[in-house]
């Protein structure tokens, strides 16, 4: 495959969440000075340095083709299906909420192409692109550390993620669909359909009190999906059906928040431009080529 046909869909606040707490306790000093700021831009650095060890792994990618989804403030979808999604979860760190800020400034900088749109997640942001490749038979990457994401994989979407082996050393492990059948024993796009019985305590999502690991994989290996299950509960084990009966209708909604949207209107990706004054571009230039050279 022509490699102007493969893309690099960057998860870019997990990564800097990441990289933020990975290097937020270390002596390094990195702090922004202009405009009366003057904050640590540790994460920012860790964001720029691991980006360079993705664009090495997968040299075979041009450039512009490495795209930074960003998320902007929640999703209006979910919110408006239920509300309490991801109410409990507020930003503690200051530093790093700053810092999310920034971001799309210092990929400015740069030239980096990134998508940023009002009221919609990144996730739904990759799954829209991973449908739109996937239908011009080209190929995604996605670069992630949220396991919501699994849903999306296929034969032309895979995902990576940097690990550290049993030596200490971290390399970028790739995840495809065949390793969800694999491990779970059902197909990738069912991923979202066992993460709503799970639950999600992080973003608020319910689930089926009482259904772990085992019994959503044992039951989504018989059953394709949420709905089939529902079909079908006179046939499954009486203390399993009894839970789901009890919170059927946490399950049909935890369904509705898991599931990645991928019809968000998106800007086209060869269409993506960011633009930021020359002389801030220099002055954050020089800040992180200084600490990631």
């Amino acid at each position: 495959m022509n490699s102007k046909d493969k893309y690099v869909l960057i998860d870019s606040y997990g990564i800097l969440h990441h990289q933020y707490f990975g290097l937020k306790d270390t002596e390094e000093v990195i702090n922004l000075k202009t405009n009366n700021l003057d904050i640590d831009i540790k994460g920012l650095i860790g964001y720029f340095r691991f980006f360079n060890k993705l664009k090495e792994e997968y040299s075979d990618v041009p450039i512009e083709n490495f795209i930074h989804i960003l998320d902007s403030d929640g999703s209006d979808y979910r919110k408006s299906i239920y509300p309490e999604y991801k109410a409990h979860r507020k930003e503690k760190e200051e530093a790093l909420l700053k810092q999310k800020e920034l971001l799309g400034t210092f990929l400015q900088a740069f030239d980096y192409k990134f998508v940023q749109i009002h009221g919609v997640e990144a996730d739904d942001i990759i799954g829209s692109y991973a449908k739109q490749l996937t239908l011009q038979n080209k190929v995604g990457l996605i670069v992630s550390y949220d396991k919501d994401l699994f849903q999306l994989l296929n034969d032309n979407i895979a995902l990576t993620r940097d690990e550290k082996g049993k030596d200490g050393i971290k390399r970028f492990a790739f995840y495809t669909k065949n390793y969800i059948e694999k491990t779970y024993g059902f197909e990738a796009d069912t991923f979202a359909d066992f993460l709503a019985f799970k639950g999600d305590v992080s973003d608020n999502i319910k689930g089926v009190k009482g259904i772990g690991d085992v019994a959503a994989k044992s039951l989504l290996q018989e059953y394709p999906n949420v709905e089939m299950v529902l079909q079908n509960l006179d046939k499954i084990k009486p203390s399993i059906r009894k839970k789901i009966e009890e919170h059927k209708e946490d399950l049909i909604l935890s369904k509705k928040l898991t599931v990645i949207l991928r019809d968000i209107p998106v800007p086209k990706l060869d269409e993506i431009t960011n633009t930021l004054p020359l002389k801030m571009k220099e002055y954050i230039k020089k800040i992180v080529l200084e600490k990631i050279l």
